[in-house]
């Protein structure tokens, strides 16, 4: 049974298998309406680490996301069906995207078939079985602005902004 955020507006809940560190905030339960893993662990959120409102896990079944220590969310969109590792002491602002995969091959064909293959599913999501994925890591002391697309296989460096 999902946990609840006392307050929160949103009916949902945080998924069992999200570790979320005692002294961690977590806004609105709303942040997990797309989060499906199925890892024993699909999501940990270290010490004093905020997730606010307006971010979204969209985490696949084989996907895990780590925040480290005082770690800040604003609004920020995670796309993950491998491993997404942000380190301590980051801030990422509004409208920053993060995705270790694009959910479909790069050729044109396999694209095609899988938003044909979309447009029947409900909810409407882009799943193509196989389909490429490349973890994403961000050090730690990163700033990322407003914005921001890291793309899958990206690393980036601590310290950076």
């Amino acid at each position: 049974m999902p946990r609840k955020i006392p307050g929160d507006w949103h009916e949902g809940g945080i998924p069992d298998n999200a570790v979320v560190d005692d002294t961690a905030v977590i806004e609105t339960a709303m942040s997990f309406e797309d989060f499906r893993s199925e890892l024993p662990v699909g999501l940990e959120v270290g010490r004093a680490a905020a997730v606010y409102t307006g971010t979204q896990l969209d985490v696949g079944p084989r996907g895990i996301v780590r925040l480290g220590a005082y770690c800040m969310l604003t609004a920020v969109h995670l796309v993950c069906d491998e491993r997404i590792e942000i380190g301590s002491h980051c801030l990422l602002s509004w409208s920053v995207v993060i995705m270790d995969t694009y959910r479909t091959r790069m050729d044109i064909a396999s694209r095609r078939a899988a938003l044909r293959a979309a447009a029947l599913r409900s909810p409407r999501r882009l799943v193509e079985p196989g389909a490429p994925t490349a973890p994403v890591r961000i050090g730690n002391n990163v700033w990322l602005g407003f914005d921001v697309c890291v793309l899958p296989g990206v690393t980036i460096g601590d310290g950076s902004i």
